[in-house]
Formats: C-alpha cells, sequence, structure tokens
C-alpha cells in the first residue's frame, strides 16, 4: 500500500512540473489512471464524457468551490491522499467524514487557493482518456503557492494537486497531493 502511495504521489509531483517530456507524460497518464480508477471504482452509466466536455466541467468546479455545500455535494468520501494534514487533523485521512471536511473547508479552499481555481485554463488541465472508447474518466490540475517557512527565514512553494473522475456526466474529487519545496 505504501508504494502504490508513493507512486501516486510521484507521478502527481511529476505531473506538477513542465519537464516537457511526452514520454513521461504518457507513463505517468497511464500510472493515474490506473491508480485513480482502480482507487475509486470508477463507474460510468452510459454518459460518455469527451474532450469535448471537459471544459464545461472545469467552469462547474469554478462555480462550486465558491459555494462548499456545491463543491462537497462532487466529493468521493473517504478521499485519497494527504487531506488528514491538510486539514490539521489527527484522524487517517480514510476516517475523514463530509462533516469533519465541511468544518474545515474554508481553511482549505482559502479565498487564495479559490482565486488560484477561478485563473485556471484548460491548459492547466491534464486528462486521462479511456484508450478503448477515448471516454473522458478523470482529470488533474495543480494549485502552486508560494509562502514563508515555518521558521521565516526562507521562501518556499507549496502545491496541490486535485485529482477528480467523471461518471454520470459529472466531476467528483477523488483525492489530493501536496508537496512543498525550498526556493531560499
Amino acid at each position: 500500500m505504501r508504494k502504490i502511495f508513493l507512486v501516486v504521489i510521484a507521478g502527481l509531483v511529476m505531473s506538477c512540473s513542465d519537464s516537457g517530456k511526452e514520454e513521461n507524460k504518457e507513463k505517468e497518464q497511464n500510472d493515474n489512471e490506473n491508480n485513480v480508477h482502480s482507487e475509486t471504482n470508477h463507474v460510468n452509466n452510459g454518459i460518455k464524457m469527451t474532450a469535448d466536455d471537459l471544459p464545461a466541467l472545469l467552469e462547474q468546479i469554478k462555480a462550486d468551490v465558491k459555494d462548499k455545500e456545491s463543491f462537497i455535494k462532487n466529493i468521493k468520501f473517504p478521499l485519497k491522499g494527504e487531506w488528514s494534514i491538510l486539514l490539521g487533523l489527527e484522524e487517517k485521512t480514510n476516517e475523514i467524514t463530509q462533516e469533519k471536511f465541511a468544518d474545515g473547508y474554508s481553511a482549505l479552499f482559502s479565498e487564495v487557493v479559490i482565486d488560484s481555481i477561478q485563473s485556471l485554463t484548460m491548459d492547466d488541465v491534464n486528462p486521462t482518456y479511456n484508450k478503448t472508447d477515448e471516454s473522458l474518466e478523470s482529470f488533474q490540475f495543480c494549485l502552486t503557492f508560494p509562502h514563508d517557512s515555518e521558521d521565516g527565514q526562507n521562501k518556499e512553494e507549496w502545491s496541490t494537486c486535485l485529482l477528480f473522475s467523471v461518471h454520470d456526466g459529472k466531476y467528483e474529487l477523488v483525492g489530493t497531493s501536496g508537496v512543498s519545496f525550498k526556493n531560499n
């Protein structure tokens, strides 16, 4: 399980950087597709979404993230990733309930985070498609924020990638990954 988690984190970190290597990007998309969909029990009940539907999904996320209740309706619990750390909870991530997530929503989705989501373009979104029928299965985007280190001596960057699955014509937030980088 730890190896799978590390593989997912490594894949997400690589996707947040602009490596420019198509070979790595294709491998990463395959890894993300396998991990996200096997962990979320992806089901598509006949509504096939395509690349043409992705802009509308992004716009829906932009609208929903401003309203906690709307956004939380599109979250699959338990979430995968580092939510317990991000919410400052002692529970394991798989123990976080919808209520606990709702209580920490404004800290997690602060005005800065919401503004960053509002500024996303389709160039910021990494989709994964079904190899058989080319329907949209999942997508992710990464956000990066500068901040001071805990000791106040260094500048750091913090990134988080949000992972979404697509089914029944809607998006569903299924996981996240966060990373801190020192910039001295």
